[in-house]
């Protein structure tokens, strides 16, 4: 131990190479690398000579005065903010030169009163050191009063920012005025910001406009381009000729472009590649669908050609040779298969099977309508059933709630419903 309380650490690696550790405490870490630079240089070893010192620290050892700030920037880094040694030097090295760490001091404390957490301004500085010699009132406010003024909390924008640190060193004022004047208020600018935080990277002010007119070109209205930036803005930061041959290949299809769905069969068409919608057509086909009924469901619901064509199969298996519905139905339905099978349609099929088995109600519950539902809807459609029926609440409590919110499979449903009619027989 050193005078100061700095500590000097050597011991062997299992390279057999020479290992330093650091460990600064009430003095500087120069003093420090100073101690070391002495030892050394008295005491060389050979791994020295061949330039393979492992040394915990990138900070250069030199005694010049430019280095100190830097080293004092280290320390207030891990006595005051709570980075890690490694994190604090990497900083620094990042930096290069400081002369005071008054910028980095500003910067930091301006961040913490506009909201930001610790873990999301240790993550900015680790991705962008030069952030710490920003300027707050020319750089930094202009940018974080952008996302004040759509209403973002200081949390939130904290949690944009260091997942897109990019942000910190350009101009998105721009991209966001122009999303501006696509949308009647800030709540749809908002909503696809959160939805895409990596969007106010591209200058799609100017990248955007291209695409719109390609859309516009082919009779596709104003609101239905808002609607496609709204489910994925991505999509219009493209080639402009990548977009009009899937927006060709949409209208082929026979859907209307001034029509809500065209915004959703573009989004689809456009994140799959030829292969796999041809793999998906051809997953229907082998249920025995035509080429019309595939068409037919994709201009209903061009969200089922969304599924994995591994989910299209298993579905179309469970509808068509459990239940016998065909193709002409599913194709006019085809929302079930944008349904989860093992969270939603096997314990609702359950369900439904063991509550019309048991006559529990003059009118049963149609398969079809217990999918639909929503998790709310179906529980009161079911609960408004069985007190038409005047069973006991029990059976409202023990099947409805327990056995449907976890999902059963067949076996549990039978010897559910089995030990309740022994309780509550029919009349």
């Amino acid at each position: 131990m050193f005078k100061g309380g700095c500590f000097l650490k050597i011991g062997l690696k299992r390279n057999g190479l020479i290992a330093v550790n650091c460990f600064p405490q009430h003095l500087p870490s120069k003093c420090l690398l100073l101690f070391a630079t002495a030892i050394f240089e008295r005491q060389p070893h050979p791994h020295l000579l061949n330039g393979d010192l492992r040394c915990n620290t990138s900070l250069s050892s030199s005694s010049s005065s430019s280095s100190s700030p830097l080293l004092v920037l280290v320390d207030y880094l891990v006595n005051s903010w709570g980075f890690s040694l490694e994190m604090a030097e990497a900083v620094a090295t990042g930096l290069g030169k400081l002369k005071t760490i008054h910028k980095p001091r500003c910067v930091l404390n301006y961040l913490r009163e506009s909201g930001f957490e610790d873990a999301h301004i240790k993550r900015m500085v680790a991705f962008r050191p030069k952030l710490l010699v920003a300027n707050v009132d020319r750089t930094l406010k202009p940018k974080l009063k952008v996302f004040q003024d759509l209403g973002f909390p200081g949390n939130e924008i904290g949690k944009i920012v260091a997942s897109n640190s990019a942000l910190i060193v350009r101009s998105f004022a721009p991209s966001v005025d122009f999303l501006r004047t696509l949308f009647c208020g800030d709540e749809d600018v908002v909503r696809i910001i959160r939805r895409s935080r990596y969007l106010l990277s591209h200058d799609f002010s100017r990248e955007m406009p291209r695409c719109i007119s390609v859309l516009q070109k082919h009779g596709v209205p104003q609101r239905v381009i808002s609607r496609l930036i709204q489910l994925n803005p991505c999509y219009l930061l493209h080639d402009p000729l990548w977009l009009e041959e899937r927006a060709l290949k949409v209208l082929q299809l026979r859907i209307d472009p001034s029509s809500a769905v065209f915004a959703h069969a573009l989004r689809v068409v456009c994140s799959l590649n030829e292969s796999s919608w041809n793999a998906k057509i051809e997953a229907f086909k082998s249920f025995g669908w035509t080429e019309d009924n595939v068409g037919f469901a994709f201009r209903w619901t061009p969200c089922c050609f969304s599924v994995s064509e591994a989910s299209i199969r298993a579905k179309l298996e469970f509808f068509m040779s459990q239940l016998n519905y065909d193709a002409s139905f599913l194709a006019s339905h085809a929302y079930l298969l944008c349904f989860s099978l093992e969270k939603k349609l096997i314990p609702r099929y359950n369900f439904c099977r063991a509550f019309n088995s048991k006559k529990i109600s003059k009118k049963d519950i149609s398969y079809k309508t217990g999918f639909r539902l929503t998790e709310r809807e179906f529980r009161d459609r079911s609960n408004n059933s069985i007190k038409i029926s005047f069973i006991n609440p029990f059976f409202y409590r023990v099947c409805l709630f327990n056995q449907l919110s976890k999902g059963f499979d067949r076996g549990i449903a039978d010897e559910t419903f089995q030990g309740l009619g022994k309780i509550f027989p029919n009349e």
